[in-house]
């Protein structure tokens, strides 16, 4: 470190929150943020893994004082990160990727409030079965999210481009979007760099 050079806390828990994308879908044990601690450097923090299946920007909302804030820095004291992944389910449903990304700010600036830092987000890939509007709905969330304040510099996954053209074996097993073990260590792999690039570690 330099002489005269501040450095901000070093991380000692991470929450990801979203969506069945990051709980796990069926398989919760190959959820990729268990997929962090495979990499080279295993990043030495306590992984929560508070994301539900089915959740949309309403639901991760409504639960954040019960599941998220318990864990955040305002909550316990320790300094932690948070990285959200959500969006497809409101995508599905009809939401316009502008409401989803205001649903979505709502929730990160809550957490930098609460003291979570760094804070990540995915920008969420496509699937099959959205329809041309669907998907410029979901390109419109993803655009949006670039410029967001309370996202920390450098920590957005841009799953669109890298994850969507993986949509068949051998990272999906089946006809939907949810990535197999295979594809979580793929999601894992990508998002670990962006984690040391943070230099919180």
């Amino acid at each position: 470190m330099l002489i005269g050079s501040q450095r901000s806390p070093i991380v000692r828990g991470f929450v990801f929150d979203g969506d069945s994308h990051t709980y796990g879908n069926a398989d919760p044990a190959n959820a990729w943020p268990n997929f962090l601690h495979t990499q080279p450097r295993a990043l030495p923090y306590i992984l929560s893994n508070i994301a539900t299946n089915g959740a949309t920007w309403g639901s991760v909302s409504n639960r954040y004082a019960a599941f998220a804030y318990p864990l955040s820095p305002a909550g316990r004291g320790v300094p932690c990160g948070y990285w959200l992944h959500i969006g497809s389910n409101n995508i599905a449903i009809g939401d316009s990727g502008a409401s989803i990304y205001a649903g979505a700010a709502a929730i990160l600036a809550r957490a930098k409030a609460d003291g979570f830092d760094p804070i990540g987000v995915t920008q969420p890939w496509g699937d099959d079965n959205f329809t041309s509007d669907q998907n410029t709905q979901l390109l419109a969330y993803n655009a949006l999210l670039v410029d967001d304040p309370s996202i920390t510099p450098g920590l957005i996954f841009d799953g669109y481009t890298i994850i969507t053209p993986f949509n068949s074996a051998p990272y999906h097993t089946g006809g939907d979007n949810h990535l197999n073990p295979t594809g979580q260590a793929f999601y894992a792999s990508n998002v670990y760099p962006l984690l040391l690039g943070s230099n919180r570690f």
